[in-house]
């Protein structure tokens, strides 16, 4: 007889050890070491499994996106993406269970094939956040537009007020 203890999180499958007949003679005559060692091992990557949960965050802000990734004890990764960027925001919801739960993954691609896409898996109700993410980067663009109309009034004042040569000087310095 053989079992198998394993933990799987999202993309990741962590071995925690395996206890058959043989590991547990082996145990009666070293002790039960072994049996407990396995069984704190599971209990560190429980620990850190839930660590890394807890701490990757997805912020959706009015200028631009922060995707904190946490992958181990000591590793985070920040990624930030103006609006401006952002090519294509996509969800999935595959299976039965994600269906009925509500469940789905989000991908976001860039512009600049470059950049790896930012997977966002198992987001309850992905579908507000897709919409969301978009209708942010819909005003992003539209505050931008009034940014650059701005910029154009301005632009026109002050070379009604100077002459050619003076405009053009401070345009090329």
């Amino acid at each position: 007889m053989v079992l198998v203890v394993a933990i799987t999180a999202g993309d990741d499958f962590y071995f925690v050890g395996f206890f058959s007949d043989v590991s547990v003679i082996f145990a009666r005559l070293v002790g039960d070491s072994d049996v407990y060692n396995n069984l704190l091992l599971g209990l560190w990557l429980i620990l850190r499994i839930y660590l890394c949960y807890y701490y990757s965050t997805f912020i959706i802000t009015n200028w631009r996106i922060v995707d904190v990734d946490q992958s181990g004890f000591f590793n985070q990764t920040v990624s930030e993406s103006l609006y401006s960027q952002i090519e294509e925001v996509t969800f999935k919801c595959r299976g039965l269970l994600r269906a009925v739960m509500s469940l789905g993954d989000i991908y976001i691609s860039f512009i600049d094939s470059k950049r790896i896409k930012i997977k966002l898996p198992l987001i309850k109700n992905p579908q507000h956040i897709v919409d969301e993410v978009l209708s942010q980067q819909e005003l992003s663009i539209k505050d931008r537009a009034g940014i650059d109309q701005n910029a154009q009034i301005l632009l026109k004042k002050i070379k009604s007020r100077l002459s050619k040569q003076e405009f053009n000087q401070l345009i090329t310095d």
